[in-house]
């Protein structure tokens, strides 16, 4: 368990840093940042140049008292909500942010860590507008190629609130509460004027589902009392969907497509690629997407879009989507180049072909002229037609 909890530990500060929350401890002015004892060494030993002041939330109070930060960063692993609530009643003056219900849902990323926080977590919870839709897939599918269509034809927003950093925070602290979370992305992160859907992988619903009280009973309940549209986005090409997880393993970008341009040129040399760990993630992936079939099947309102589809007969695909959303949508589309991100990380492309080509071999099968694959027994019957 102590060796699990170390793991977990380690992976937030490194997702952390990742998504660039570090830089604002960095930001010009006193900043001090409150949290548990394991987590403040665990990013000293990784960070030893930060300047910001560190206190634990039993001596916060009295910290903040002697100290002349203005800047309060919190991360509790219990009951940061009740702490940031008692820090901003007693310094009223200063910005007090939770890091799991200010800082998370924003993405670390823009201007908002110049400023006081419009979302004040110590605030009830409040219903949520804005949800045009509910999008689920399996990591590595590529569904941004489709929310880049729809930024490009201005049809709207796919957003994706709970990434791997939400991932992260939850295998950390205790009582981690979707809802509040969700809440604070929604209010700070679209625009009524846009037509949103809202994404999250199957891995983490589940993650989600097991560590929460948002069970899929529930969700399902929400689904229906607030007529939501799902839409469920699927990848038929598993192996180079097993490639890419193997890729990303223990990586902190959520895809291929969340990594900075900077590290195109060294990714894949950077990542040591395990066969056995491409095999688990295609296994898990297929079971994953069955037991997410079973709960969709149970919605009222579901749209199945492929991603091997939607690259072959775009206008197709996206007018069909569009209908059942009920949004406009223009004659003909502009369709971004799907396969330029892929030729501009340095080797992904070989390092896909080596992994089927290898994945091929091993288990004896074969493909159709349509690119699929069979097995030998298949084969033996098409040749008998």
């Amino acid at each position: 368990m102590i060796l699990d909890d170390q793991k977990a530990l380690k992976t937030l500060v490194n997702t952390l840093r990742f998504h660039g929350w570090v830089k604002i401890l960095r930001l010009p002015g006193k900043t001090m940042l409150v949290a548990d004892p394991d987590f403040i060494t665990e990013l000293r030993s990784q960070i030893s140049d930060l300047t910001c002041e560190f206190s634990v939330p039993s001596q916060a109070i009295d910290d903040i008292k002697a100290s002349e930060a203005k800047r309060i960063i919190v991360l509790s692993r219990t009951h940061e909500i009740r702490l940031v609530r008692q820090l901003r009643s007693t310094f009223p003056h200063r910005q007090v942010f939770s890091t799991l219900y200010d800082l998370c849902p924003k993405s670390f990323a823009g201007p908002f860590y110049e400023k006081q926080s419009s979302i004040n977590s110590s605030e009830p919870i409040s219903p949520v507008e804005n949800i045009g839709a509910l999008m689920l897939s399996s990591a590595s599918s590529d569904s941004e190629h489709l929310g880049n269509i729809f930024e490009e034809n201005t049809l709207g927003t796919i957003h994706k609130p709970f990434g791997k950093a939400a991932q992260a925070l939850m295998h950390y602290v205790d009582h981690f509460e979707p809802f509040r979370y969700f809440t604070a992305y929604v209010k700070s992160s679209t625009n009524k004027d846009i037509f949103n859907i809202f994404s999250v992988e199957i891995e983490i619903l589940e993650d989600v589902a097991k560590k929460t009280k948002l069970s899929l009973l529930r969700l399902k309940k929400i689904i229906e009392d607030r007529q939501i549209k799902a839409v469920y986005f699927q990848r038929r090409d598993k192996i180079t969907q097993a490639a890419l997880n193997a890729l990303l393993f223990n990586h902190s970008a959520n895809s291929i497509w969340g990594l900075p341009p900077v590290s195109y040129p060294s990714f894949v040399n950077s990542r040591t690629f395990g066969f056995v760990i491409a095999i688990n993630s295609l296994h898990q992936t297929i079971g994953r997407e069955s037991r997410i079939e079973k709960f969709l099947s149970q919605l009222p309102a579901v749209h199945v879009t492929v991603l091997e589809e939607l690259l072959k007969t775009p206008n197709t695909v996206i007018e069909s989507l569009a209908h059942f959303l009920s949004i406009p949508i223009q004659a003909k589309i502009t369709v971004p180049v799907y396969g330029e991100l892929y030729g501009k990380i340095d080797g992904l492309k070989n390092q896909i072909a080596d992994f089927k080509r290898e994945y091929i071999d091993r288990l004896g099968l074969h493909t159709s002229d349509a690119g699929s694959l069979i097995t030998e027994t298949e084969k033996l019957l098409s040749s008998r037609k």
